[in-house]
């Protein structure tokens, strides 16, 4: 699902460079991808992105995202639950 989000936003950013409105942008992402295209709200956030002169098509990181979680600390919870 990362690389289908990769493609589309690298798609509108194609769009935003060649002069296509947001309209446009969104017609040709349902075209070529159907039932898998980016929502019109999502569509309008990043063709607004790279109209106001960003080029970044990925993520930029978020500070203080979730953290993954490991077996040792799930391990960790459990007992400290158990224990209460």
């Amino acid at each position: 699902m990362q690389a289908l989000w990769l493609q589309q936003r690298s798609e509108i950013w194609f769009c935003v460079q060649n002069g296509l409105s947001q309209v446009q942008t969104l017609n040709r992402l349902q075209h070529v991808h159907g039932q898998r295209v980016f929502s019109q709200p999502t569509v309008h956030w990043w063709w607004t992105h790279f109209s106001n002169g960003n080029n970044r098509v990925a993520d930029a990181p978020h500070p203080g995202a979730v953290k993954k979680r490991t077996v040792q600390k799930i391990a960790q919870v459990d007992q400290m639950i158990q224990h209460d």
